[in-house]
């Protein structure tokens, strides 16, 4: 709501031709870096496109590291689960198995038991003259020979048992050796993929908490990015866009279109490029856009301090404040909160662009569809016939242009 850029203004109108929403021309500033995934907020001058897509990259980048890596981790995760069953499985056998040789064991004990018995029974009986001695009591041939098969007998009985339980010896104990075999591979595969779980999970947390970051710069690059075909950033096009859809139901006679907005913030202050103003998500600009003070020289109107220097920092003369440059008294009157914080901060382009809605739409009570409205409530906004001009001129632009569906930002 400014008055010293009529000639300024006039100038512009006779210079832009079509889709020409580039900003007046200067001399190229330098690429500046891909700025650090730590800010909160971002420069709005100079915001590169190519900026934008490096980070749009890297965040394809993380994100296919973080699914790889998740993937890893599953992978580890399942291993470890297989490998615990089958060491319980192979611990439970082994325990089995070592109870088995227990008792293997206690039986061959007690069969060499019975054989150091009978040998020193043996001995003690004259050694084999006992066997010889049951021979020679037989009374008959016939006694005789079922005397020497009984004690064939038994000697073939006792070493069978004691080669039977040698041998289970021995097969127990190499099974319990080739189970404890098994059992220490099982055990070092499960700590190396516990490590690589581990490992992965860590990896997870630090890609993880990388391409939040990443996504957040994304986010604010979106943000003060010029949304492709036009020299809106993305924050200010979800600010205009929300404005006006939050007047089609407060006041759906006024009929204003996101784009008168889009052409009062464009003279105004280039979409809050005037200044090297930075932005934050919630859309607050820092620091503050001020005008020149309304003290009636250059062109200005003379419009004495109405706030006490509260808005624009100026106890003497009142200033334009914000993207889009609403004074001090005006604000007082028609300032909305556009952005739910419960807060009215002309230099937040949600509030400001609401504010700005609800003065157009009052300023025009036949409505805005025509160009007769619009170029009324332009005129309100700003008392030059030039202004208004330039106002219809760029929310003319802004029609022919056909912006991404839904939220730049905000969505």
């Amino acid at each position: 709501m400014t008055s010293h850029r009529t000639v300024a203004i006039a100038l512009a109108v006779a210079g832009t031709t079509g889709l020409g929403l580039a900003p007046p021309a200067q001399a190229a500033p330098p690429a500046p870096p891909t700025p650090s995934s730590q800010v909160a907020t971002l420069p709005l001058e100079h915001a590169e496109p190519t900026a934008l897509a490096t980070v749009r990259a890297q965040v394809r980048a993380l994100e296919g590291s973080v699914a790889v890596t998740r993937r890893a981790a599953a992978a580890a995760a399942d291993r470890v689960a297989g490998l615990e069953i089958r060491i319980a499985t192979l611990s439970g056998q082994l325990s089995e198995l070592s109870a088995r040789e227990r008792e293997l064991a206690e039986q061959l004990r007690a069969a060499r038991e019975r054989l150091r018995k009978l040998a020193v029974a043996s001995y003690v009986n004259g050694g084999a003259s006992s066997s010889v001695d049951y021979l020679l009591r037989a009374e008959n041939p016939a006694d005789l020979s079922r005397r020497r098969k009984l004690l064939t007998s038994v000697g073939r009985v006792r070493n069978r048992a004691v080669k039977d339980y040698a041998a289970a010896r021995r097969d127990a104990s190499e099974r319990l050796r080739r189970s404890v075999a098994d059992l220490d591979d099982l055990n070092a595969a499960g700590a190396t993929a516990k490590a690589e779980l581990v490992a992965a999970t860590g990896q997870i947390g630090r890609l993880s908490a990388e391409l939040d970051r990443a996504r957040r710069l994304r986010t604010l690059l979106l943000a003060v990015t010029p949304v492709a075909g036009s020299d809106i950033p993305g924050l200010f096009l979800d600010a205009y866009r929300a404005a006006a859809s939050a007047m089609a139901e407060l006041d759906p006679g006024c009929g204003l279109r996101w784009t008168a907005l889009a052409g009062v913030g464009r003279i105004e202050s280039n979409h809050g490029r005037s200044t090297e103003a930075e932005l934050s998500l919630a859309g607050d600009i820092s620091p503050p856009i001020i005008g020149v003070p309304l003290d009636g020289n250059n062109g200005t109107a003379f419009v004495p301090d109405t706030d006490r220097g509260l808005l624009d920092g100026d106890a003497v003369f009142d200033r334009a404040v914000g993207p889009m440059q609403v004074i001090p008294s005006t604000w007082r009157i028609v300032a909305r909160d556009g952005n739910g914080d419960n807060v009215e901060d002309p230099n937040n382009v949600f509030d400001a662009a609401m504010t700005a809605a609800t003065y157009l739409c009052r300023a025009a009570p036949a409505g805005l569809t025509a160009d007769d409205g619009l170029l009324a409530a332009f005129f309100s906004y700003n008392h030059s016939e030039a202004y208004s001009l330039t106002a219809l001129h760029w929310s003319k632009v802004y029609d022919a242009w056909r912006p991404p569906r839904g939220p730049i930002v905000t969505g």
